[in-house]
């Protein structure tokens, strides 16, 4: 057995919360409500975009805004969750 092995087998029969503690840092996919919703928002925005640039709009300031309000779109959720968590 590796030292790293015997080291990891150790931690885990000492301390089981650490074992639990890095077993919950993986990535893990997305919930299909929050892909849901990008995609819901990224289709307005390009939809947006896409009339903006119909209409004769600089093609810069449109993928400009697009860019700002689908950003803002993405990071509303979580960052109004952080602040009602704080």
């Amino acid at each position: 057995m590796t030292d790293l092995v015997q080291a990891l087998t150790h931690l885990a029969e000492e301390r089981p919360e650490a074992v639990e503690l890095v077993r919950g840092t993986h990535v893990r996919p997305c919930h299909p409500m929050i892909e849901d919703t990008a995609e819901a928002a990224r289709r307005v925005e390009l939809e947006r975009a896409l009339r903006l640039l119909e209409r004769g709009i600089e093609p810069a300031q449109v993928f400009e805004d697009m860019s700002r309000r689908l950003t803002n779109k993405l990071l509303h959720a979580p960052t109004k969750a952080l602040l009602n968590d704080a």
